[in-house]
């Protein structure tokens, strides 16, 4: 997700430098910060790109309050055999169990207990009067198990929200 020009924020499971594609443009790229592990509120990367071409301009507020009820959309990428981006419309739910902490994670209910692969880094938005505002970055699927007994009681899509100290600028 582009949060300025030479600047975007995806999952943690990014390499520290390498090459993306964006738009059907390749851009490097180097990790500038990053969450101490991948799954979980921490599970967010910031990257810079070396490009001289500016990547697209992107609304975004990591600090939005999301209520319980709230359409979201979660977008992304299947691979690079698919060149239009997947788009999952969803709705903010709480965590299955309220004893899991799960402070900065978003839980979303899409319908379908299925993991969207290759969508992991990918924007979670809502439209606000007919703009597209990010608010969080897709990490998957997430189950929650009964203890010791591997049973699965639920399960729920998971988004995390960067902290704004973490590098992200508007520029």
């Amino acid at each position: 997700v582009p949060v300025g020009k030479h600047r975007l924020v995806t999952n943690r499971h990014v390499t520290d430098a390498g090459r993306l594609e964006l738009n059907g443009c390749p851009f490097d790229y180097t990790v500038v910060s990053q969450g101490d592990a991948v799954g979980g509120r921490e599970d967010w990367a910031v990257v810079e790109t070396n490009g001289s071409g500016a990547l697209p301009p992107t609304y975004f507020d990591f600090e939005r309050k999301l209520e319980v009820g709230t359409k979201v959309y979660i977008q992304g990428y299947w691979d690079q055999t698919y060149p239009d981006p997947v788009i999952v419309a969803g709705t903010v739910v709480n965590p299955p169990r309220q004893s899991d902490s799960l402070d900065g994670v978003v839980c979303i209910d899409t319908n379908y207990d299925y993991t969207y692969h290759g969508v992991s880094g990918g924007a979670v938005y809502i439209v606000e009067d007919g703009t597209p505002i990010v608010v969080a970055i897709y990490t998957g699927l997430r189950e929650w198990r009964v203890p010791f007994l591997n049973i699965r009681t639920a399960w729920a899509h998971t988004a995390v929200r960067p902290p704004l100290g973490s590098n992200l600028t508007r520029g």
